[in-house]
């Protein structure tokens, strides 16, 4: 091997920091960043739990049984309060929002979201109960309860008994007609009590506000709200705007929301005005939105708040678990502590990542900065450590809990009976629900029935439910749906429809919950349209009652007719979603659809235009979904091919059909196919296309397993397989780069002009400029020549870098060495001197083209006069391709239209679109740049 290839494998072992995101440090938050650095790119997935959003400054938080609550700091302790209690106190005068914000999957779901209550969680999911909560709970998991008799049963505490409980409160009164009311007729309902001679105060307002955020009421909540201003009936404050403009943010959306923090007077305008807009653009899942209000905070100089630092780590470990350590690092520069949210949402990030040796790092950091763990950081190991088959560690971890926290905690009792289950320990579980005595509460209840439903003695969950019968005079649809769910999963259908029978007759009313189960009882039966035909009429009462159906719950019918390859009624349940507000920002509803597309083995004409449109963008593995969508058409070709017999098949024929079958098909498809293929094909060709197969999904065990084939079959290893392994490894893992090289030494494999790109744009993209320098000595000292490429990607690196000199240099010598050998130098210069902004290069660039440009030369001007606001010379170039060529694609359309959203040109954007749908180019893709526009015009 050539001195320069030894001298990159060195480089890559002196600095690992290349490969490597982790930091060195000796402080608590460095570690932590280091910490989250490791964390692995995974689907991500749903976990929900509860806090109120807002608080005050010098707050701690209080966990109840039922929620966390915010409290002032003084009365912070370690040991579990009544909320019941709590809730008595003057502080809740002032405390009248909520938040609920999810993420996190349990391991149960794989990766899909999970089914969460009002304020409890699944029971595989109890770690972040009484956390904010991160995205989408009450939309993918919350009960939204409305008005049933009975419904106020379900109090603020794990103590509640029952109506009587509340039955001589001033305010239960109005709060039961509110919610007995009409969406429209909260107004005259609240006339009619004052009329009456009845008060309101503030204890009464904040408590009926409250009541009607748990029960996911937040069309009333805002109505109430609404009106109070109006009447003025109290004197707003800082927290009453806050409470407010959450309500907004569920019920009209973030935009509204941003005009409503508009109208809040100027002395209101706090940092948890705008902390409260963070925690809305969180929970749409609006990453550009929430970073903006971030930045917001800083520029008016708010304090950061570890509120605020929080909201922000949710989003990132649900979007993008990369920035994690962006935001740690900037913590650490304010000054902002970790709070016991930070580190429980790293651990359990970890966890997610199935890194438990990362997570039990983060929980020994936790402790050695002084952080006391309580039984929600407890219970995230003891789930991590369960779904990970560590059964030693978590049964350690849930005597941990009781030893120290099952006499002070009625939650903790709650935590431990279905983790005890997930043992498939009886014996515990049967312990613990005797510790729970004669008096137990309604949740521990229902985790005895999920508990005693999870070890599969269904007749002991039932008599728990027979117990809270006579204990409490009505119960409501969630304490049904925990029987309901035992029922489901066992398959028993007779019984579950006898318990939606006995339901009803109680009048009890079939919330989200329980209409989730019981769509799902009779999809365990196999009777798909029966489910659909349920979930159909529960969406129509809720244009009335204002209460959808939960997200999961269309999920779930719409996977089966996925599974079916039923593209119509696939489609029918993605427009429900779509009206129901349920499509935006989300994936999962396009990966059922292409699924069915698939199924059928039909194209799926327009899909990335329509998730364009709904804000959804595909990850690697969707659009390998994408791909074999498109590749029907081809992939048929080869069949036929073959089947007919109408040439003699070479390597390279299987190769292509291999190619193929990867795309549409899938790789274990593929992998079948390539044991067909008679033993002389089966070359190094056949195994490499197996192994792009592979990278292209970013399966790296499986590609390291074909890759390991090669070399067990003795092929020769290639310089183009081992450039597959290195993409691979540096979308996925940087670090194991430096292991190719050294396979590549040792195999004598010279590293082409595309091994020296590859690593050259990995140093620039870790904005590690000596670093991509001295590789590109190193290649040039290996004897490879660099291309018009590997100039570009220097050049865009360092103007990335503000290294515009540097940058300048290598435009240059791009010209001289290659503008007159390749076009393509100057569809790579005409962006690149734009990007300089030098108006002048970018027209004498254009004049070399001359009358005969490339249709790319003529994109990359447009887009070079875009980015310069020459908008004028770019609609020019236009112009000149509509007459130079007969008929224009969307990319290209797209071009110009991309200038006019930049420079927020919306009439000019609409005539473009107007023209491209005369040209016949499809409506999705119009669609898509309508809102765009209308977008950039607000």
């Amino acid at each position: 091997m050539g001195k320069g290839t030894t001298g990159l494998y060195r480089f890559s072992r002196e600095s690992p920091a290349c490969y490597c995101q982790g930091l060195s440090g000796t402080s608590i938050m460095w570690s932590l960043r280091r910490a989250a650095y490791s964390f692995k790119r995974q689907g991500y997935c749903i976990e929900a739990s509860r806090v109120f959003c807002v608080k005050p400054d010098n707050s701690g938080n209080v966990t109840g049984g039922r929620a966390s609550i915010c409290c002032p700091t003084q009365l912070r302790s370690t040991k579990f309060l009544s909320v019941k209690v709590f809730h008595n106190t003057p502080v809740l005068d002032r405390i009248v929002g909520s938040r609920c914000l999810c993420s996190l999957a349990d391991a149960r779901t794989n990766g899909e979201y999970p089914d969460v209550e009002d304020e409890v969680l699944e029971h595989e999911t109890p770690a972040l109960v009484e956390v904010i909560e991160e995205n989408d709970a009450e939309e993918e998991g919350g009960e939204a309860l409305a008005s049933e008799p009975g419904l106020l049963d379900d109090g603020f505490s794990d103590n509640e008994k029952g109506e009587d409980s509340y039955s001589e409160k001033a305010y239960f009164k109005l709060c039961k007609a509110i919610m007995e009311s009409q969406f429209h007729s909260v107004a005259s309902v609240l006339d009619k009590w004052v009329e009456e001679g009845n008060d309101l105060d503030h204890f009464m307002i904040a408590k009926i506000i409250v009541i009607l955020r748990k029960r996911r009421a937040y069309g009333k909540a805002l109505k109430f709200s609404e009106w109070l201003e109006t009447t003025k009936q109290l004197t707003l404050t800082e927290r009453d705007y806050a409470s407010r403009l959450d309500l907004i943010v569920k019920v009209k959306g973030i935009q509204t929301a941003e005009k409503y923090v508009e109208s809040i007077p100027k002395p209101f305008k706090s940092e948890l005005i705008y902390r409260t807009l963070l925690a809305g653009c969180v929970q749409c899942l609006n990453m550009k939105k929430a970073e903006a209000v971030f930045k917001k905070i800083r520029e008016l100089e708010l304090p950061i708040t570890i509120n605020a630092c929080n909201q922000i780590i949710i989003l990132y470990k649900r979007l993008d678990r990369r920035k994690i350590a962006d935001m740690l690092l900037l913590m650490e520069v304010e000054n902002v502590k970790p709070s016991l949210l930070t580190y429980r949402l790293l651990i359990d990030s970890k966890g997610e990542s199935d890194d438990i040796v990362g997570m039990e790092q983060l929980f020994e950091i936790m402790k050695a900065d002084g952080v006391l763990p309580d039984t929600n950081v407890l219970t995230t190991l003891a789930k991590h450590y369960l779904s990970g088959g560590f059964r030693n560690k978590a049964q350690t971890i849930l005597e941990e809990i009781e030893e120290g926290k099952l006499k002070e905690s009625l939650g903790a009792r709650r935590a431990l009976l279905p983790l005890y289950a997930s043992l498939g320990s009886s014996d515990e579980v049967a312990r613990i629900w005797r510790e729970c005595g004669l008096d137990p509460t309604i949740n521990e209840c229902i985790a005895a029935i999920e508990a005693w439903g999870k070890l599969g003695q269904v007749e002991k969950a039932e008599a728990v439910f027979e117990m809270m019968l006579q204990k409490w005079k009505k119960l409501s649809s969630r304490h049904y749906s925990a029987l309901l769910k035992v029922y489901v999963d066992h398959k028993l259908v007779t019984k579950g429809k006898e318990l939606v029978t006995q339901m009803g007759d109680s009048g009890c009313w079939v919330g989200p919950l329980a209409l989730d189960a019981l769509v799902r009882l009779y999809l365990g039966a196999g009777d798909v349209e029966k489910a659909d035909s349920i979930l159909n009429k529960a969406a129509a009462a809720a244009q009335q009652n204002r209460m959808r159906p939960l997200y999961n719950t269309y999920m779930a019918v719409m996977k089966e007719y996925a599974k079916r390859g039923d593209i119509h009624n696939t489609e029918k349940l993605f427009h429900r979603m779509k009206q129901s507000r349920y499509i935006t920002g989300r994936l999962k509803p396009f990966e059922f659809l292409i699924q069915a597309y698939i199924k059928a083995k039909a194209p799926a004409y327009g899909l990335r235009e329509r998730m364009k449109a709904e804000n959804v963008f595909p990850n690697k593995a969707f659009a390998t979904q994408l791909s074999q969508a498109d590749g029907f058409k081809e992939n048929k070709f080869s069949e036929w091919l073959e089947t007919t017999k109408q040439l003699t098949l070479t390597e390279r024929d299987y190769a292509s059909r291999l190619d193929l079958i990867v795309k549409v098909k899938g790789i274990q498809t593929a992998e079948k196919y390539v044991e067909s293929i008679p033993k002389p094909f089966k070359s190094e060709l056949i195994y490499r296309t197996l192994l792009a197969g592979c990278v292209q999904c970013l399966n790296m065990k499986k590609a390291e397993a074909v890759f390991k084939k090669i070399r067990e079959l003795e092929l020769p290893i290639t310089i183009n397989a081992c450039n597959q392994i290195i993409i691979l490894y540096k979308r996925l893992d940087r670090r194991k780069i430096a292991d190719m090289l050294l396979l590549m030494e040792v195999e004598n494999v010279k590293p082409s002009l595309l091994t020296y790109r590859l690593l050259i744009d990995s140093k620039g993209e870790s904005d590690d400029i000596v670093g991509m320098e001295q590789l590109f000595e190193i290649m040039k000292a290996d004897g490879v020549l660099p291309d018009t490429n590997v100039l570009t990607t220097l050049a865009k690196h360092y103007l990335s870098g503000g290294f515009r000199n540097k940058a300048q240099t290598i435009l240059e010598e791009i010209e001289e060495g290659k503008l007159k050998e390749s076009l393509g130098a100057r569809r790579a210069l005409l962006p690149l001197y734009a990007s300089l902004g030098s108006s002048d290069e970018v027209a004498r660039i254009w004049r070399e083209c001359g009358l005969d440009p490339t249709i790319n030369e003529c994109i990359a001007a447009i887009e070079a006069w875009g980015k310069l606001g020459q908008v004028e010379k770019a609609e020019a170039v236009f112009e000149m391709m509509l007459q130079k060529w007969k008929k224009l694609s969307s990319r290209h359309y797209s071009a110009l239209l991309k200038v006019y959203v930049d420079h927020k040109l919306v009439t000019k954007g609409k005539e473009l679109v107007t023209r491209w749908e005369i040209a016949g180019l499809g409506w999705p893709t119009a669609l898509d740049a309508l809102v765009r526009l209308y977008l950039s015009g607000t």
